[in-house]
């Protein structure tokens, strides 16, 4: 059984050639563990499915909070 890994939108306060770095790290890490990332940044998600092919996304719905 794959160790799981959870991160909760741990790159958004990283600059752009690090972020390239952790981008890959993960895509390693992809290859042996399950790797579950959360976060609400579009480009973030675009960014991580072009360094993981076959990364499944799934959409969370907005909370309703009337």
């Amino acid at each position: 059984m794959p160790v799981r890994i959870i991160f909760d939108d741990i790159l958004v306060n990283i600059d752009p050639a690090r972020r390239k770095n952790a981008y890959d790290a993960i895509a390693d890490l992809a290859e042996t563990c399950q790797v579950l990332s959360s976060t609400c940044h579009p480009e973030t998600v675009r960014d991580l499915t072009e360094a993981v092919p076959g990364a499944v996304v799934m959409e969370m719905g907005g909370l309703d909070r009337h």
